[in-house]
């Protein structure tokens, strides 16, 4: 979200930074802790790697896309029916999921 938001010119470089890096050692500390209560992981077989792929730009692009038009729009401001569409929207691909 750090990234688009600096593409559309809603947040600085030095802020998107920031952002990203705050994003990875947090994603970093919950694999540690993920691992220090379960243990190690036996990776499970999800489905071919492209379609993963692709079903991750769809979501992570629609997302973005959904996020950015509710937070920078004018008209959207004090309407709660863009806050709900945006969960909706980060929910949506666990309603697909195997």
């Amino acid at each position: 979200m750090s990234f688009a938001a600096l593409l559309a010119g809603k947040l600085r470089r030095r802020q998107a930074a920031s952002d990203v890096l705050t994003q990875l050692a947090a994603g970093a500390l919950a694999a540690l802790l993920v691992r220090a209560f379960v243990g190690p992981a036996t990776p499970a077989v999800l489905g071919s790697d492209r379609k993963i792929l692709v079903g991750e730009l769809i979501f992570t692009l629609a997302l973005a896309n959904v996020v950015l038009n509710v937070t920078s729009a004018a008209d959207t401001e004090g309407n709660s029916f863009f806050e709900d569409a945006r969960g909706s929207l980060s929910r949506l691909p666990s309603a697909f999921a195997d």
